[in-house]
């Protein structure tokens, strides 16, 4: 979300990061949205659910690195394996594989809301 010429981006962690970590992460955001550095404003918010790692808000865009989210998609894909027919029985060998074959890196995702839906048209916002 831009005000005037600021982004304005929030960071949940459960360990602080050191001032050179955000500094790298104002460098990510300014890099990504083509603005300069100084135009980034970031919100640090400790939030113990993330469990570790990070999560990154910037705009309608989320940056997941964090324990809960590996986890979610590991059981995501864990789920697929199931759902093709093999049994209950075999769940640690599907658990196994899907966290051995999850690619461990931060993707972006959009992420908003529906507040309005009529007349052919929706209106999406952010969180």
């Amino acid at each position: 979300m831009m005000d005037d010429k600021t982004l304005k981006a929030k960071l949940r962690f459960v360990m602080p990061p050191t001032g050179a970590q955000t500094d790298r992460f104002k460098d990510f955001i300014a890099s990504k949205y083509n603005i300069k550095k100084e135009d980034v404003s970031l919100e640090l918010e400790h939030d113990t659910e993330v469990l570790g790692g990070f999560i990154l808000h910037v705009g309608e865009d989320e940056y997941d690195w964090s324990l809960k989210g590996r986890a979610k998609a590991i059981k995501q894909e864990a789920d697929k394996k199931l759902a093709s027919g093999l049994s209950d029985r075999d769940i640690i060998s599907v658990i196994k594989h899907a966290a051995a074959a999850h690619e461990f890196t931060a993707r972006g995702f959009e992420t908003g809301h529906v507040v309005f839906c009529g007349n052919g048209t929706a209106r999406i916002e952010g969180p």
